[in-house]
């Protein structure tokens, strides 16, 4: 792996999986729902392969079951099919049954379409924090290596701030071992900020994105990123949000792409399994 390289991954899951918010319809409504993401899915796949890398995809369980073919598309095109949970949801409104039921169900599905295993987990709202770390128990329990839950900043819906920023092996509350990798932050005035992921790098500045990424790569850590599928589709059918969160969840879509393009061309994404077996942080599994 060149020094200059990046773990960007993309959250599969459709444009009204937005979190907590009464404007979202009802789980029985969702299949009757335009589908967007399939179609900037190939985009996403179309830019990776125009400069020849490949990526971790974190693949929602019921967006599986909607389209199988797209995920062996992603698959078959060289990326890394990880999982995202069966049906969305915080996992710390759930009870531990239930968050097993999810990882469970989300992780079959997907290497039932793949014919192969799924090594990576990835909460809904990176919704692991201090009160529900026993969920990192279900994770290894459910046969995961690796996990990418935990934010190491504060955040609306997860966050788990104290956490080490780089790619670790850290021990579950059970003292099971896996394999951890947060999501990029920046160290200043004592606290840690994000700025690499979603709606943080749809409202920053592509060279401020740059810049901190190099800031990371300076201090030994990969620059760790996530898009969803909705980020990248100016078009995208709006749900009443309310002010701060239509912001927050609809700014800069139309420049996004071409964002992503340039992240690329500067920082070429590996897979995250591939990056943790390099390291030695997981056993020499083959992976598809």
């Amino acid at each position: 792996m060149s020094a200059a390289f990046g773990l960007v991954s993309f959250d599969v899951e459709e444009w009204f999986h937005v979190l907590d918010s009464s404007a979202v319809p009802p789980e029985e409504d969702w299949d009757s729902l335009p589908a967007r993401a399939p179609y900037q899915v190939q985009r996403v796949l179309d830019l990776l392969a125009a400069r020849g890398t490949r990526a971790t995809f974190f693949v929602l369980g019921w967006f599986a079951r909607r389209h199988p073919g797209v995920v062996r598309d992603i698959a078959a095109s060289g990326h890394e099919v990880a999982s995202h949970s069966d049906r969305h949801p915080l996992l710390y409104s759930l009870s531990r049954p239930a968050v097993m039921q999810e990882l469970r169900a989300g992780k079959d599905i997907l290497e039932q379409i793949l014919g192969d295993e799924v090594l990576g987990f990835r909460a809904p709202g990176f919704s692991i924090r201090p009160e529900n770390a026993w969920a990192l128990d279900c994770v290894a329990e459910a046969g995961f290596a690796y996990d990418s839950s935990l934010f190491p900043a504060p955040r609306a819906h997860g966050g788990m701030p104290g956490v080490r920023p780089e790619p670790h092996l850290l021990e579950t509350p059970s003292g099971a071992r896996l394999a951890e990798v947060p999501v990029s932050t920046v160290r200043f005035a004592g606290r840690s900020f994000p700025f690499g992921g979603g709606g943080y790098f749809r409202i920053a500045p592509v060279r401020l994105t740059l810049a901190l990424a190099r800031l990371a790569e300076r201090q030994g850590r990969p620059f760790v990123s996530y898009l969803h599928p909705r980020d990248l589709d100016p078009d995208v059918p709006r749900l009443p949000l309310g002010a701060w969160r239509s912001f927050k969840c609809y700014v800069g879509l139309r420049g996004t792409s071409h964002k992503l393009g340039l992240l690329l061309d500067r920082y070429p994404t590996v897979r995250y399994a591939d990056y943790l077996r390099e390291r030695g942080l997981l056993p020499a599994m083959a992976l598809r």
